[in-house]
């Protein structure tokens, strides 16, 4: 596949000479290699094979995208896209994306995220968090959990078992309207690695679908997986 090749020449390059480049040299360099596949697919065998991690991410009506793990940065995982869109997560939540159409900006209180610490989450447990998102808009933001053990883990049509996390999150804005959602999370039912995700960040956002395919590549999991389609 010429898109995975290209892929693997310019980030092998970016693994040899990467204590002396540049965070902006790594960003250009993956969009370089993006370039080649609107639309890529790679087989179980390629994501074994990358040197980096590669995430799906899916959003509503528009077609699934690679992003490539550029960095960690303060506990912070940074992932990239070919047209140098940006997601940041931390404990496997959203907290910043940059050059999208729904841009969001900062979450206040992220180091007490239950997300952090999957196996301490219980039905009582409640998170709240301020956010900043859409050029100057804020929200008070709350969330409650709820454990489904065994849930079903649907990866390109191929079903397998994982324990999946339920957030039920309450958005209030500044002039008190408020909007009630569900996310979704999906560990590993003996690593506790998340797999998946779908995450809705504002109220008019669209749900962001993450599949975390190159954790999912060095599981066990993926004998039974087809996680590149």
């Amino acid at each position: 596949m010429a898109f995975y090749r290209t892929t693997i020449l310019f980030l092998s390059l970016m693994v040899l000479v990467g204590c002396s480049s540049t965070h902006r040299a790594y960003l250009e360099t993956i969009k370089l290699a993006f370039q080649t596949s609107a639309d890529p697919v790679l087989t179980l065998s390629e994501i074994q094979n990358s040197p980096i991690d590669l995430l799906y991410v899916s959003l509503k009506d528009k077609p699934r995208a690679v992003l490539a793990l550029a960095y960690i940065e303060n506990s912070q995982y940074k992932w990239v896209s070919g047209d140098n869109a940006m997601l940041v997560e931390q404990g496997g939540r959203i907290v910043k994306t940059v050059g999208t159409i729904d841009n969001f900006f900062y979450v206040t209180n992220i180091e007490n995220d239950p997300l952090a610490i999957p196996k301490n989450v219980n039905s009582t447990l409640y998170w709240n968090r301020s956010v900043d998102y859409d050029n100057g808009l804020s929200a008070f933001v709350e969330s409650k959990f709820e454990w489904v053990i065994n849930s079903e883990l649907i990866i390109d049509g191929n079903h397998a078992k994982a324990n999946m996390l339920k957030e039920v999150v309450t958005f209030q804005q500044v002039n008190k309207q408020t909007n009630t959602w569900i996310n979704y999370f999906w560990f590993d039912t003996e690593t506790e690695q998340l797999l998946k995700s779908e995450q809705q960040l504002t109220p008019n956002s669209d749900r962001y679908e993450l599949t975390y395919i190159s954790r999912i590549a060095r599981l066990p999991l993926a004998t039974v997986l087809s996680v590149g389609g």
